[in-house]
C-alpha cells in the first residue's frame, strides 16, 4: 500500500530505536512512499516525543508549512482561503 500514497509524507525515526527498528520500518517506509521525506535522529530511541520534543515539533512544523518544492508557504491569516 505504501506505493499508493499520494499525499506528502514525513517519516521520522531514531537510529537507536530498539522497539521499532529503523531498518525494517522507517527506512522501508521512506523508500516505498513516493517522494517521502525521511529524517533520522542519530542516537535517539523510540520515544522521540519525550527525548527530542523540540526538534520533533520543529521538523513536523517545517514539513507542514513547506510545499512540495521545499519552500515555505505563506501561513499568514490573509493567505488562508476561507470557505463560505
Amino acid at each position: 500500500d505504501l506505493a499508493s500514497f499520494t499525499v506528502p509524507t514525513l517519516v521520522i525515526h531514531g537510529t537507536a530505536d530498539k522497539t521499532v527498528p529503523i531498518i525494517t520500518t522507517g527506512e522501508v517506509a521512506a523508500k516505498r512512499i513516493p517522494g517521502a521525506q525521511f529524517i533520522t535522529y542519530d542516537g535517539s530511541a523510540h520515544g522521540l516525543f519525550a527525548t527530542d520534543k523540540e526538534r520533533l515539533i520543529g521538523d513536523v512544523r517545517e514539513f507542514l508549512i513547506a510545499d512540495d518544492r521545499g519552500t515555505v508557504r505563506d501561513t499568514s491569516a490573509s493567505a488562508i482561503p476561507l470557505s463560505n
